[in-house]
């Protein structure tokens, strides 16, 4: 399940994307849909689209070996083994990166996860609410 990288790269690029793609959707279900209840609907269908993303994601975090330290771990190990220098030009970007990485993909669907549960269980509240 968890083999596929580009399916990975892909579910995360959505999670990302998540508000924009949020407020897309919800700005054309303001122009097409007038009844409330239908576009309580349409909001709660969204969601419900993206929360399977959040779940793979964590489950990527969970049953895999990509975890927190995996970045740390590249970046050590391609230094040891003399395959990348990390001291010079833009290498040590690209080490913050690698490490920061792994980090910012799991807060994403945790905090995204809560959003979209809330937004399941009270669409009426996103009526209220400006746009993400």
């Amino acid at each position: 399940m968890f083999e596929n990288i580009l399916i990975n790269i892909f579910l995360c690029a959505l999670l990302f994307f998540y508000p924009f793609i949020h407020n897309l959707f919800r700005c054309i279900g303001e122009k097409l849909i007038k009844n409330q209840i239908f576009f309580l609907n349409y909001i709660r269908l969204i969601n419900i689209l993206f929360l399977p993303s959040c779940i793979f994601i964590i489950g990527l975090f969970l049953f895999t070996d990509f975890s927190f330290d995996s970045g740390w771990k590249f970046v050590q190990e391609s230094a040891a083994t003399g395959e990348t220098d990390w001291t010079g030009g833009r290498a040590p970007l690209g080490a913050i990166l690698f490490i920061i990485y792994p980090t910012f993909i799991i807060l994403l669907p945790l905090i995204y996860g809560f959003t979209i549960i809330g937004r399941i269980k009270n669409p009426k509240k996103i009526l209220n609410e400006d746009y993400d």
